[in-house]
């Protein structure tokens, strides 16, 4: 994310954005849902967090952590930044630095669980000094 996110629990419906018909957004009107946030590291104006959505809604992690003022990078659509400053290089991002490490899904009674390592695009941002290794090591 850029920015910082308070650690805790993010309570806040969603709903359509009637602006923006691709978007959701933060609304009264909308559908509960709710989303756990934990920052693991920080690397300048860059945070990574583990973020665990207890619903299930739309866009429900980039709607929540933009709504709390940190976007994930290379989020267009809910304003995180195409481009980070690393040490003094900038790095375009290709696309939305999210990445689900562990899921936990039932599937027919019983809980299956599925992990995935750190792609070859986030691992080239640990190259760049971006202290993911330090997380998902």
């Amino acid at each position: 994310i850029l920015g910082n996110v308070e650690d805790g629990v993010i309570d806040a419906p969603i709903g359509r954005d009637p602006h923006r018909p691709r978007a959701r957004a933060v609304r009264d009107d909308g559908k509960a849902a709710t989303t756990e946030v934990a920052t693991l590291a920080r690397c300048g104006d860059i945070g990574i967090v583990a973020v665990m959505p207890l619903t299930g809604r739309t866009h429900q992690i980039r709607v929540h952590l933009s709504h709390r003022g940190a976007p994930i990078l290379g989020d267009r659509l809910y304003g995180g930044p195409a481009t980070v400053l690393v040490e003094d290089a900038v790095i375009e991002l290709q696309r939305i630095v999210l990445h689900a490490c562990r899921l936990e899904i039932p599937v027919g009674g019983v809980m299956r669980v599925f992990e995935a390592p750190l792609p070859a695009d986030l691992r080239d941002l640990v190259a760049r000094g971006v202290a993911l290794d330090r997380v998902f090591a």
